[in-house]
């Protein structure tokens, strides 16, 4: 039974009643099928009709209406708490950062610590592993050879520059045969492709952060420090005045470091 205003009760004559809200409805009797859309009424007295359902484009008050909705109104003074559902952040991840390999080949610099002191060792040809240990240095102008498989440790490299501890091996310098393993410091070694000068500044000052360094030992006690610092280069035309702000601490020793200038002849050479 349909209901009426007020949630009261109105008799109504027995049929089909459609009352469409949205949409489309499709009433089918033996006579047809007729089309009934949003806003829309309609009777139908009896399913075997022969005329098709009366449509009524506005409610005449015959019509049912939608039955009332009954809810009870929260309480004010008692408000039910307000629920935040919390974004759902996205969940970054860091890029993957593929680690530079050192390139083998020609043109590379070795500067290591041997039987006279710091050595430079000229140019030659690099070999380096996966791991970036420099493993062999050939066809430099210095008396330098690998002799057996080396140890590295302590490995590190800046584009094309790297640095390492040779711990384990054998090397001749200077025509002199080490056997590495006797050496409490090992053999530290800077290894790269120097910068061209016409790359270099002509004037001005600049100062380097420290990229990365082998552990500091004491090559008589063993004792074990670290290096700090940055140096600073004051550029001059064919002229580079080097100050290094190092600092080396050493358990039971004290290091200082020095100023240098470098200056390149007319041939390019350095001196």
């Amino acid at each position: 039974m349909p209901s009426g205003t007020g949630g009261s009760r109105t008799p109504l004559s027995p049929g089909l009643y459609v009352q469409v809200l949205d949409g489309l409805i499709n009433v089918t009797n033996p006579t047809g099928t007729q089309l009934f859309a949003a806003g829309q009424f309609g009777f139908a007295p009896t399913p075997n009709m022969t005329p098709p359902p009366i449509l009524v484009p506005v409610n005449p008050g015959i019509m049912f209406t939608p039955p009332p909705v009954f809810f009870h109104p929260s309480s004010t003074s008692n408000p039910p708490p307000d629920v935040v559902t919390p974004p759902i952040l996205p969940v970054v991840r860091p890029p993957v950062t593929v680690p530079v390999v050192l390139a083998s080949g020609a043109g590379y610099y070795l500067t290591n610590w041997g039987a006279d002191g710091l050595g430079n060792l000229g140019s030659g040809t690099a070999t380096f592993n996966a791991s970036n240990w420099l493993v062999n240095f050939t066809g430099s102008a210095m008396p330098f050879a690998v002799n057996s498989t080396l140890t590295v440790v302590e490995v590190g490299n800046l584009d094309d520059l790297g640095w390492g501890r040779w711990t384990l091996g054998s090397v001749s310098d200077h025509n002199v045969a080490f056997d590495l393993s006797t050496w409490r410091s090992g053999m530290p070694y800077l290894v790269g492709r120097p910068t061209l000068d016409a790359n270099l500044p002509v004037s001005g000052t600049m100062t380097y952060a420290l990229a990365g360094a082998t552990k500091a030992v004491d090559i008589t006690t063993g004792a074990v420090g670290t290096l700090s610092g940055a140096l600073s280069i004051a550029f001059q035309n064919a002229q580079y005045n080097v100050t290094p702000n190092l600092n080396i601490a050493m358990p039971g020793q004290t290091y200082v470091t020095g100023s240098g200038i470098t200056r390149v002849g007319p041939s390019s050479d350095r001196r």
